[in-house]
């Protein structure tokens, strides 16, 4: 120090006895060897030497000093130099007061310029005389002081002058940090889980915790006599998981986060490790702090709860509660794999008029991964959904595709307008059973597609017949069993209003339901196999089943005499009990009254086996078969107003337990011959053995009879008659 203080004397009576100009200066330190300082660009103090004469345009105005890698000033403005670097080199830059510089290597320095370089502790900091920098001890309390004094020659107005540049920083050397470990202590509502002694984290690590949970967060700076030990902690979502600076955790939300520690000098040192706010069981009150009952939209709430079905782990179940009360979403939930959702009895989820035609419960959808894999394996039961339709407009209410094992029980799902109150697209193995479905309401327009609007719609997946279920591969539903239910008051009950060539709706069961006032079809089947419908009930419909190019059985169902309350003017399928186009079924033991049209309809290009049906009262015939195969056997029929039976010529009945099941024609008049007139002689479709044929009065002329009676299993007898003119 003393040498530099002499140094800067003589430099300074020079410059006074020539008048040479010392100009103002800045000082920094740069350009490392290795990664060893922090740079800030300080700036250093301004001094003046000499006259008060302004350098002209290029002269140089000053010095700086820079490090090439950065890692910070202490308090003191000191520069921190890690004790294991192997020293820095000092670069020097002349800057021009035109903003040039030039850069200018101490190690190999011009001739127009002299550099001389001193350190107050050469114990603690050495320097070179080309101004390389070495640590050689700990310096971070008491730092050495590198000083730089700089004398450059330049030439003005023909004279040759010197400027002095001088400076001196604070050097502090420090043990640097190399590694930290993590220990933590932790307080959660898993009673199984509380770490209450410090222990390790990984890194990597991942944790399941709870909201309201803490974690204290004990690090250790390595080594030992690391100069600073201070821990910055980070969390990656600050919604989710909150951390101190002193390391307490706490879980604010659902969803997860990442927390890193890292030494305050050493950042690229860092232990991360994973936090997962969920838990299996969730009480949407309880744990979530639902308010049932106050108007305002639960929607965030229990969307956050279903939510955590997408961090289970494999095997896991959520279950999610709703306890009693009106909760109401102005949006839709969604629903994902491995999940039960119940409500308890008394609850109402309620979508609200801001919600608009929302869908209130939908499954989730990747829009990528085909077939029956996207939604597995979710229950829902208990309570309400209430759709609380308007005529603006309406949706599915719960909506579901591309998924398996499926479960809709005991609950309630009513109101709303012109769409399904349950839609499933693309679903293996599904059970809607003990349902309540109620509360369709007419759209201002009403059209041929709102009309066959299904209280539950069974499809594939398409654009047109299911939006937003993707991929649109035409996955088709299969194996859905719909039980115990009771649709009343809606434009159609169960089914699918449309079809595609080569997709197919299998082995469906619509069993012990019960259908009341359905303005159009009770059961709508389109391009259905291995159709199964059984022991279900329906007063005041309008048609019980509508077959086209379907299969299956249609058995033990019952059909009660009583007009159905809604009307609607048109477009709405003819009123028989059960009719068929281009379909095979068997049709057995059905009582079927008072229906507006026929009992039983079997149109264009079918197949049946109707067997033990009891069908009374119906308008026009019990059963009315058009261009069809039909098989008969032990029906029975009470005052159907126009026949029992009536079968086309073009039909053809391949058995039958009633004589009067066959098509006979003839003339109303034929002409004198004086011999016996025998206008049948044989019917069409049934075996000589199973009729006998007898005349009265067929050869004078008047009033003649034929009398058809069955027999070896045919029943019944038949009466025509004729007239005979001369």
């Amino acid at each position: 120090m003393k040498k530099a203080i002499i140094s800067f004397f003589i430099l300074l009576l020079i410059a006074l006895t020539q008048g040479i100009p010392v100009l103002s200066f800045r000082l920094a330190m740069a350009d490392l060897v290795s990664p060893a300082f922090v740079y800030d660009m300080i700036a250093m103090k301004e001094t003046l030497v000499g006259d008060d004469e302004q350098p002209p345009l290029g002269d140089p105005t000053g010095l700086v000093i820079y490090p090439k890698e950065i890692i910070g000033y202490d308090s003191d403005k000191a520069i921190k130099i890690r004790s294991k670097s192997q020293g820095m080199q000092l670069v020097l830059s002349v800057i021009y007061d035109s903003g040039q510089s030039r850069i200018v290597d101490p190690t190999a320095l011009p001739k127009d310029m002299d550099v001389h370089f001193v350190t107050s502790d050469p114990k603690k900091v050495q320097v070179s005389d080309t101004g390389f920098i070495t640590p050689e001890a700990l310096t971070y309390y008491t730092p050495a002081i590198i000083s730089v004094d700089c004398i450059i020659k330049v030439e003005k107005d023909g004279e040759e002058k010197s400027i002095l540049l001088s400076a001196d920083r604070k050097i502090s050397v420090i043990q640097p940090a190399d590694s930290i470990n993590l220990k933590y202590k932790l307080k959660t509502i898993y009673e199984d889980k509380v770490v209450d002694e410090k222990t390790n984290i990984n890194d990597g690590a991942s944790f399941d915790l709870w909201i309201g949970d803490k974690m204290k967060l004990y690090p250790t700076v390595l080594p030992e006599d690391t100069t600073d030990k201070t821990v910055n902690f980070k969390s990656s979502n600050t919604n989710t998981a909150t951390v101190s600076d002193k390391g307490v955790v706490k879980i604010k939300n659902l969803g997860d986060a990442t927390i890193s520690a890292s030494p305050a000098d050493c950042p690229e040192v860092t232990i991360h490790f994973e936090i997962h706010c969920y838990k299996t069981k969730i009480n949407v009150v309880k744990d979530l702090g639902a308010v049932p009952n106050d108007g305002k939209s639960d929607l965030k709430t229990i969307k956050k709860a279903m939510s955590q079905a997408k961090y289970l782990n494999k095997g896991d179940r959520l279950k999610v509660t709703v306890p009693k009360g009106t909760y109401d979403i102005d949006g839709t939930i969604v629903a994902y794999s491995d999940t039960t959702l119940k409500l308890a009895k008394k609850a109402v989820i309620k979508r609200t008029v801001s919600a608009g035609s929302k869908t209130m419960l939908i499954s989730k959808n990747n829009k990528k991964t085909k077939g029956y894999e996207q939604f597995k394996n979710f229950k829902m039961s208990g309570g309400t959904w209430n759709g609380n339709a308007h005529k603006n407009g309406g949706s599915n209410l719960v909506y579901f595709g591309h998924g398996k094992n499926i479960s809709i029980k005991n609950t309630t799902i009513k109101n709303t307008c012109g769409e399904h109150l349950i839609e499933l697209a693309g679903i293996y193995k599904a059970t809607i059973k003990n349902v309540h479905l109620r509360g369709y309401k007419k759209p201002k327009k009403q059209n041929q597609y709102t009309s066959k609007k299904e209280a539950i719609q069974l499809d594939y997946c398409s654009s047109s017949t299911a939006p937003y279920m993707k991929p649109y591969d035409h996955t088709a539903c299969k194996k859905i069993t719909i039980s115990g239910c009771e649709i009343k008051n809606y434009m159609c009950g169960i089914g699918s209003h449309g079809y595609r060539p080569g997709v197919s709706l299998k082995k469906i069961r619509i069993v012990n339901n019960r259908f009341e006032n359905i303005t159009n079809i009770c059961i709508d089947a389109r391009k259905f196999k291995k159709l199964v419908v059984k022991n279900n009930i329906a007063t005041g419909i309008n048609e019980f089943f509508f077959g086209e190019k379907s299969s299956g059985t249609i058995k033990n169902n019952t059909l009660r005499k009583k007009a159905f309350k809604k009307k609607t003017k048109k477009r709405l399928n003819a009123p028989n009990g059960i009719e068929l186009l281009r379909s095979k079924f068997t049709i057995r033991s059905n009582k079927i009254t008072g229906q507006k049209a026929n009992g039983i309809y079997i149109g264009t290009g079918s197949k049946a086996t109707v067997t033990k049906n009891i069908i009374r009262r119906s308008k026009k015939y019990g059963i009315y078969t058009y261009r069809a195969k039909v098989k008969f056997k032990k029906n029975r029929f009470y005052k159907n107003k126009k026949a029992s039976f009536h079968t086309d010529v073009t039909a053809r009945v391949k058995k039958s337990d009633d004589i009067r099941a066959y098509p006979i024609k003839i003339k109303r008049v034929y002409r004198y011959t004086g011999r016996k007139i025998k206008p049948v002689k044989r019917i069409r479709g049934l075996a000589k053995k199973y009729y006998t044929i007898r005349y009265k009065h067929n050869r004078k002329k008047g009033k003649a009879t034929i009398i058809i009676k069955g027999r070896n299993g045919v029943k019944k007898k038949r009466k025509l008659r004729f007239r005979i003119k001369r």
